[in-house]
């Protein structure tokens, strides 16, 4: 009996002891998992320090968010920038009211796509600051990830005025030195231009006067025999009469293409004298063919003061422009030809217009350079001619056209003095 109770009592000390040792081992494991998570938090504490101290050093926005948006965590430079605080953070600030109104469907689209797992580069948009005031920014995210789901977003904005604006200056800074390239080839086209202008007008002064001469006795010869066949063929059939006129006609635009080219070739000093302009503008009209296709309207008052001009030189003027608004309606039109007093000029102000096909912008700077011409006849000047023997007689010339609408040349002349 006695040799059972002590087996017994034996056998409850050994399991007490082996209890014993088992809670002392479980205690001591327990004391190693908790000291190893302290490791850990200690270990994940300081990772998220290093991570926000550097995130406090970088001149970019870097930011955290949840799932909804909210943002969690945002560097000073998110504050400085934005003119938030970390008091807004904490009341629940949201990253779309970080961006204008027409952004935000596309910073949320691309939240859910970071969300789901999608690469996205880096993305511009205009974020907003607390004041109102839109600034560019180029933002980088990437998913928070937590037993393998995506908790929220992690990332950077940086702003891109700076860099921006810089693109606008560079462009700028482009586009105006295209215009200053653009402008000094302008120049040398137009240099070159007026130094090939010049030389065919050396070698025009030196032909023009001799040949001119030499060409006007032929001419003068045909004009003769025309009129002389003519005459010999009063009751001729149609078709010669018609071919006498084509010759005549010839004649009379070679003719006037060598009066052009002597007049050209030489300068004359005005003989100003005091003349009646109405006079000499009617005298030009009776000389000129106009087409019974085209109607002449003319305002031409007869108390008008007398001007100081060169009556010739002025009847070249206004011949030379009554024969170019004709021609400028090959299938008629009308001729308007005024004449007012400018009394704030001291002149006679005399428009001649016609409704033709008008003139191209481009070429409105060259009608009165020498050698140019939109005419499929013609040696191109007749314009030069007339605005030189204007400006011989202290008066000015200009003229208004648009394709289609006709032109109008407007000329001013002197009075002769009005204080007699």
């Amino acid at each position: 009996m006695q040799v059972s109770v002590v087996i017994i009592l034996f056998l409850i000390l050994l399991m007490a002891g082996w209890r014993y040792l088992s809670v002392m081992r479980l205690n001591r494991g327990l004391q190693a998992a908790l000291a190893e998570r302290r490791g850990l938090e200690q270990a994940l504490k300081e990772s998220e320090n290093k991570y926000r101290d550097f995130a406090e050093l970088l001149p970019q926005i870097v930011f955290e968010t949840d799932e909804k948006g909210n943002y969690t965590f945002a560097n000073r430079y998110a504050f400085e920038v934005s003119g938030y605080t970390e008091d807004d953070l904490k009341k629940g600030l949201n990253a779309l009211q970080m961006f204008i109104p027409e952004d935000r469907a596309r910073v949320y689209k691309n939240i859910q796509r970071r969300l789901s797992g999608e690469q996205i580069s880096g993305i511009e948009y205009s974020a907003l600051r607390k004041d109102g005031s839109v600034f560019p920014v180029l933002l980088f995210s990437n998913p928070i990830i937590r037993e393998n789901k995506a908790v929220g977003l992690r990332g950077i904005a940086i702003d891109i005025t700076d860099q921006k604006r810089a693109v606008e200056e560079i462009r700028g800074l482009n586009e105006e030195l295209e215009r200053k390239v653009e402008e000094r080839t302008r120049q040398l086209v137009e240099a070159r231009d007026e130094l090939v202008r010049k030389e065919k007008l050396s070698i025009l002064g030196q032909l023009s006067a001799s040949v001119g001469h030499e060409l006007r006795n032929p001419l003068g010869v045909i004009n003769n025999a025309v009129y002389y066949l003519s005459t010999v063929w009063a009751g001729a059939d149609e078709n010669i009469r018609e071919y006498l006129n084509i010759i005549k006609s010839e004649v009379e635009t070679s003719q006037r293409i060598i009066a052009d080219l002597l007049d050209f070739s030489r300068t004359k000093t005005p003989q100003a004298q005091s003349a009646n302009i109405v006079d000499i503008i009617n005298h030009c009209l009776g000389v000129c063919a106009v087409p019974e296709t085209v109607t002449v309207h003319a305002e031409l008052p007869g108390t008008l003061p007398p001007v100081m001009v060169d009556p010739f030189q002025m009847n070249q003027v206004f011949q030379n422009l009554i024969e170019n608004a004709v021609q400028a309606m090959p299938r008629g039109g009308v001729l308007t030809i005024t004449a007012r007093e400018d009394r704030e000029r001291d002149g006679i102000r005399i428009r001649i217009g016609d409704t033709g096909e008008g003139i191209a912008p481009e070429n409105m700077k060259k009608l009165f350079q020498p050698l140019f011409t939109t005419k499929p006849r013609g040696i191109g000047l007749g314009l030069t001619v007339t605005k030189r023997n204007v400006e011989a007689n202290n008066g000015t010339i200009t003229v208004d056209g648009e394709p289609g609408k006709g032109a109008v040349f407007t000329i001013t002349l002197p009075v002769a003095d009005i204080k007699e």
